[in-house]
């Protein structure tokens, strides 16, 4: 008799969970009648002109358009190699002792954070230039640093430097 109780029991309560569990998969009281076809947009997250700006020309946040980078270390030859132009699928970014080998999208995104850290750059001596951006890309001994780098008013500079 007491199995017989338990049986009924067990079996009682798994159905219940069952029966709640299969009613209970929609919480939302609303028909889908009341629910507009279009998509509703919260004024303060509409992004401005500006932003958008900013998104499609990210060279403005850099402070230069284009940014060209050889270095040459003593272990390889073009050990670290890094193209910006502001176009995400132009992007190139080769690092030999970060392992990083990317182009395109996966290069830009790579690259914001350390040409993000690098500014602002023009008004700074070809030394100060040169030590800021190994030491940015993680280098700490190189044999040739050749860097082009073209800044927002048009104006290009070459930073070149040779450890014999």
């Amino acid at each position: 008799m007491k199995t017989s109780k338990y049986k009924i029991l067990t079996t009682t309560i798994l159905t219940s969970a069952l029966i709640l569990g299969a009613c209970g998969g929609n919480n939302n009281d609303e028909s889908d009648e009341n629910v507009p076809n279009s998509t509703v947009v919260n004024p303060e997250e509409e992004s401005t002109v500006d932003e958008t700006f900013k998104e499609e020309n990210p060279e403005k946040k850099y402070g230069f358009v284009n940014f060209d980078l050889h270095i040459d270390t003593p272990d390889n030859a073009d050990a670290v190699v890094a193209q910006y132009t502001g176009k995400k699928e132009e992007a190139l970014y080769f690092n030999m002792h970060t392992a990083n080998n990317s182009q395109g999208q996966a290069a830009n995104a790579l690259l914001q954070p350390i040409l993000g850290e690098l500014q602002p750059m023009q008004d700074m001596s070809d030394e100060e230039v040169i030590q800021r951006v190994a030491s940015a890309f993680e280098v700490d001994e190189y044999t040739n640093f050749d860097l082009s780098i073209e800044y927002e008013d048009g104006e290009t500079k070459t930073y070149i430097h040779e450890n014999q």
